[in-house]
């Protein structure tokens, strides 16, 4: 009569429509029923106590042996069948061991019907055993499922690294597919790939503008050089002129970005040394001792606050000290901020 029995005296039949849907993109007439108990479902569920007993339609008889009928609509079969047996305390029909994908589903419905103290505990278990294996380092579907279950079963360590690992590989603006991840974590960490980049860019302008006016470099011809390098890198990163909010080029992370950055290098050329007795005369003079040229000046533009090589005028090592700072600087979100 029923697909699921969690109560054998149950007065409430949950019927699930449109089972194992992957997208809600089609309607389909099968169903799935799960005779439960309302005392156990109003226990664990707001929602679910409200449609029991806030007089909506999905809480009214269907019949005349006064069992009542809730009906839902595209949630994964397993994932509904576990969740219904820990709230009925079928122990012995919950697994100790689930898959990320499975942990994910039971996320979404979790997430929906408010049971999040009711499924606490296995979600810890579930999640301590899932952390046998590394969680990824790489942007993609299966760390918005970490995101995703982090955020419904409060784990602020998997979370904070999960919202690290967004913010430094998505090579675009992260989304939810549709999963229950706080939206305003979303937006910040869409938010800081567009911040991030405007600071990288104001530094390299500084940099430009203590090039011109002589505040770093030797000499004229030692700022030229430079200055016409660093121009030519920040062209090809589209860093340019670039305004607060504005989008990285799509497909470029943050991480290729500040690794682009801190392969900027020094032009190594020929020039004349200033301390070779055979000083130039003339335009025209032909000195014999062009070696490569070592930048020996004093700088004058040292920043408080920044460390001591980004304040250097050679170019590769600005640039360096530039992509360590913002490296030491990226973390996660914290979790307390979005629930």
């Amino acid at each position: 009569m029923y697909d699921h029995t969690m109560d054998p005296s149950g007065d409430v039949v949950l019927t699930l429509k449109n089972p194992n849907a992957p997208f809600a993109l089609v309607t389909a007439d099968d169903s799935v029923t799960f005779l439960v108990s309302s005392r156990h479902l109003i226990l664990a569920s707001p929602v679910l106590k409200a449609a029991l007993t806030g007089g909506w339609k999905e809480g009214i008889t269907s019949d005349a042996s006064h069992i009542r009928g809730i009906s839902s609509s595209e949630w994964d079969v397993e994932a509904m069948t576990i969740l219904m047996s820990i709230i009925h305390h079928r122990w012995s029909q919950v697994p100790r061991v689930v898959d990320l994908e499975l942990l994910g589903k039971i996320a979404i419905v979790v997430d929906y019907y408010q049971i999040n103290e009711t499924v606490q505990l296995m979600g810890e278990l579930w999640i301590e055993r899932l952390l046998q294996k590394p969680l990824p380092d790489s942007y993609g579907r299966e760390l918005l499922l970490w995101m995703c279950v982090s955020s419904v079963y409060k784990d602020h360590a998997i979370f904070k690294h999960a919202t690290e690992v967004a913010i430094w590989h998505c090579p675009r603006d992260v989304e939810t597919l549709q999963l229950p991840i706080p939206l305003a974590a979303i937006a910040r960490i869409n938010e800081l790939r567009r911040e991030i980049p405007f600071t990288i860019t104001n530094s390299l302008e500084q940099l430009k503008s203590d090039y011109l006016w002589g505040f770093k470099g030797c000499n004229d011809a030692c700022r030229s050089i430079q200055i016409g390098a660093l121009m030519m890198k920040t062209y090809s990163l589209d860093l340019q002129n670039r305004c607060s909010g504005q989008p990285l080029q799509d497909g470029l992370s943050l991480a290729r970005l500040v690794e682009s950055i801190r392969g900027m290098e020094t032009p190594l050329w020929h020039g004349h040394d200033s301390d070779c007795a055979q000083s130039y005369r003339s335009s025209l003079s032909l000195c014999l001792c062009r070696a490569p040229h070592t930048c020996r000046s004093v700088q004058l533009g040292f920043v408080v606050g920044l460390p001591p090589s980004e304040s250097s005028g050679i170019l590769s090592e600005y640039a360096q000290a530039l992509a360590s700072r913002v490296e030491g600087q990226m973390e996660g979100l914290d979790l307390s901020g979005y629930i």
